[in-house]
């Protein structure tokens, strides 16, 4: 076990503590998460082609997605926490994606964008997920 599973292991049990924490209500993570998704559901990406969530449907959404895709990569088989690393990397561009269309600072948007670097560096590095370490 090299360090990419350790990566992999670190990365999915913190997305799914993120995920609960967008559900559970825990205070006063939840509360402050309650808050921000009431703007982030505004500029929800599906809206251009006329698919509007509610803020607690959204934030309810994402919650769960982070816990079934941050458990799977921290403790599933090989090939489903590919799947699942992608997935979550697609939710982390879309957290990118919330914050610019809002007008956020950068600063916002940091954890967003270093998480989405580490899932990006555990898929394409040579022992990561898809690496040709993998492959041979």
């Amino acid at each position: 076990m090299g360090s990419m599973h350790y990566l992999a292991v670190g990365l999915g049990i913190l997305f799914t503590v993120s995920g609960l924490l967008k559900i559970a209500p825990i205070q006063p993570a939840h509360s402050h998460l309650v808050s921000k998704f009431g703007s982030y559901a505004k500029v929800f990406p599906l809206k251009v082609i006329g698919f509007q969530v509610a803020a607690d449907m959204y934030r309810s959404l994402v919650g769960f997605a982070e816990i079934a895709f941050g458990s799977v990569l921290a403790f599933g088989r090989h090939d489903w926490r590919s799947i699942s690393c992608i997935s979550l990397f697609v939710i982390m561009v879309g957290a990118v994606q919330t914050h610019l269309a809002i007008g956020d600072q950068i600063a916002e948007m940091f954890p967003a964008l270093i998480l989405g670097g580490l899932l990006l560096l555990l898929l394409l590095h040579r022992n990561g997920l898809w690496g040709k370490a993998h492959l041979d």
